[in-house]
């Protein structure tokens, strides 16, 4: 149980951390000053909405009442809203969607996700069409068939390509980090496109 309780006091102060110092990182950035008249219409955040699909595995205890230990496949799908920079180097997102994870013995259980995260673009000479961003989500997700619930992070890295000024797609490879009453991980990859608002 102090375990337990451990391990959510360090969950919650992570995220706080990096809530509060990772708008610094890109404060300087946000300051400068435009250089052309097209930059300086732009507004001081944009919002975009988005889906995305997922898979991958984990390694660690199944989500059946067993609670037996194994590799189990992950997929799913959901929808995002968010926030960006006018620069698009911080941006802030919400998430909701359907996760199912398939046991060894095939039966499929079915959870929905609710999460929210940052992402920072870390290679910012790269030019527009193409980026890259480090990210980082933390969510809480119910298992609709087992009638339980447990909380998870996910932390990695994104490229995305906008192939239109309002289109972007985006590819993210993550590590995904759950905990209900012991801990599992596993890679974790989304896909998917954003349309500007």
């Amino acid at each position: 149980m102090a375990s337990a309780a451990v391990r959510s006091a360090t969950f919650s102060a992570v995220f706080l951390i990096l809530v509060l110092l990772v708008p610094g990182l890109v404060l300087a950035d946000e300051s400068a000053p435009e250089q052309n008249a097209t930059q300086a219409s732009r507004p001081a955040v944009n919002g975009t909405v988005g889906a995305f699909g997922l898979v991958g595995l984990h390694l660690g205890e199944a989500l059946t009442a067993s609670g037996a230990e194994g590799r189990w496949f992950d997929f799913g799908g959901g929808a995002e809203i968010g926030l960006a920079s006018s620069t698009g180097r911080l941006a802030g997102r919400i998430r909701a969607g359907y996760y199912g994870v398939v046991d060894i013995d095939g039966a499929i259980r079915h959870n929905g996700v609710f999460s929210a995260g940052l992402s920072v673009q870390v290679l910012k000479d790269i030019q527009r069409p193409f980026g890259v961003y480090a990210l980082v989500d933390m969510g809480v997700s119910p298992l609709v068939t087992e009638l339980r619930v447990y909380v998870f992070a996910d932390v990695g890295a994104g490229v995305r390509y906008r192939p239109a000024e309002r289109v972007e797609l985006f590819a993210e490879a993550t590590a995904f980090l759950r905990f209900e009453k012991t801990m599992s991980a596993g890679p974790l990859f989304f896909f998917g496109a954003r349309f500007r608002l």
